[in-house]
């Protein structure tokens, strides 16, 4: 894939390879990716190359996967509560 891909749930089989920046609430990685990614939660499995920075709230690495680029934890957005006033 060639550009940028934005989706709820990525599962990218082993082999395959995306040119540009992954934004997706989950993302299962076995392949190949060239850009940045921010997600929620993020699994790289050990045949997955990654070059780009990563922002995730969640992170499994199997041994193998590589990540050549800044990891970055980001927290949840918070919670807003709305209050009656009188």
């Amino acid at each position: 894939v060639e550009g940028d891909v934005s989706c709820a749930t990525l599962v990218q089989g082993q082999g395959s390879v995306i040119q540009g920046a992954v934004v997706a609430e989950s993302a299962r990685l076995s392949g190949a990716v060239e850009g940045s990614i921010t997600v929620k939660e993020l699994v790289v499995h050990a045949s997955a190359r990654i070059s780009g920075d990563v922002s995730y709230e969640k992170l499994t690495i199997e041994p193998g996967g590589q990540v050549d680029g800044r990891l970055t934890h980001r927290n949840a957005a918070p919670k807003v509560e709305l209050v009656a006033s009188n």
